[in-house]
């Protein structure tokens, strides 16, 4: 996909455009992270337990971190991993 952006005068990028429908399954997507995040219970990464600001932090920049070194899954590994996470 292109992605195409729109720049003030010096160049800064302002804002993505994109296609509606990726636009809306990204809010999909982003909704079902809401949920999963909200109910630690329910992930088993985080069982009975909310994350606070500075173990976020830590996840967030290990998690780059994994990324950077190839330890990442594709958009489809995700979506089954967060389905059987949903039907346990």
């Amino acid at each position: 996909m292109v992605q195409q952006y729109i720049t003030d005068e010096t160049g800064k990028k302002l804002a993505v455009i994109l296609p509606v429908e990726k636009y809306e399954k990204m809010l999909e997507d982003l909704e079902e992270m809401d949920k999963i995040t909200k109910s630690p219970k329910n992930s088993p990464a985080l069982p009975n337990h909310t994350l606070t600001d500075d173990e976020l932090l830590e996840v967030i920049f290990d998690s780059k971190e994994q990324i950077k070194n190839g330890n990442s899954y594709t958009m489809e590994e995700m979506k089954q991993r967060i389905t059987s996470w949903k039907n346990k």
